[in-house]
């Protein structure tokens, strides 16, 4: 729904930086984390959870450009890659003209040795949020997902007993 809302709103950056952070937020919700260190195993976690719920919507768009993407964006700001590992040099987001391009590649273009994954940006928030929304239905009656459910941070508009009754918070 926030990734709607930023959409509609012209927040391009804000939906793709809350698009990355899907398959986090599944893949912590289909686990019992430990507490101590919910960090751990979150490659793994993300990696699977876009394989199982993504892989089969893009053609050339993987799971590893996912990961990669996501650190850019959400820990270091940026969507050019440093990573010798990478396929592509950065990878473009295009937003909403009179025409749309969505998983294309642009390589040494202007005497330049660079290649970028271009991924449309309303397309690929779309295309996880539908997938989020087939996963939620599939994990509706998950007992592990439904008790992590309660913690998950997200408006309240009634507040948060015991600490804020009445008030809206995001807790």
């Amino acid at each position: 729904m926030d990734i709607e809302k930023a959409i509609d709103a012209g927040l391009f950056y804000l939906a793709v930086h809350l698009a990355l952070s899907v398959p986090d937020i599944c893949g912590s919700l289909e686990c019992d984390l430990d507490p101590d260190k919910p960090w751990k195993k979150v490659e793994k976690r993300y990696k699977d959870w876009f394989t199982e719920n993504l892989s089969d919507k893009f053609l050339i768009f993987t799971v590893d450009d996912c990961w990669a993407m996501r650190g850019g964006v959400v820990h270091n700001g940026t969507l050019k890659s440093n990573r010798s590992s990478a396929k592509y040099d950065r990878i473009v987001l295009t937003l909403p003209s009179n025409f749309t391009l969505h998983e294309c590649v642009s390589a040494d273009n202007a005497g330049v040795i660079e290649s970028a994954l271009q991924l449309d940006a309303v397309m690929f928030c779309q295309q996880v949020r539908a997938a989020a929304r087939q996963w939620a239905l599939a994990k509706k009656d998950d007992p592990i997902v439904s008790k992590n459910l309660d913690n998950l941070v997200r408006f309240r508009p009634n507040g948060i007993f015991p600490h804020f009754v009445g008030v809206p918070v995001i807790a």
